[in-house]
């Protein structure tokens, strides 16, 4: 078997296709690499948050990016 490699993306949470599918993303590139024979592979994000506006003028962008993480939040916990 093969050692384990680092697969890292970078996307915006803001709202779009990035944050809608980062995980979807995540998975199926660990999925891929395991079928490919690497045992353990580590699938890294960096994840650009919206900047907190406090005129209330970008309240779907933190909603979305809040959403995101939440889902995050969730996949993540084990079992």
């Amino acid at each position: 078997t093969l050692g384990a490699r680092a697969i890292g993306r970078s996307t915006g949470l803001a709202g779009g296709t990035g944050s809608g599918m980062f995980l979807d993303a995540a998975y199926t590139v660990r999925a891929l690499l395991r079928q490919m024979g690497y045992d353990n592979p580590d699938v890294v994000g960096v994840l650009f948050t919206p900047p907190v506006d406090r005129s209330r003028t970008r309240t779907a962008a933190l909603g979305n990016a809040f959403a995101a993480l939440t889902e995050l939040s969730h996949w993540s916990r084990p079992g």
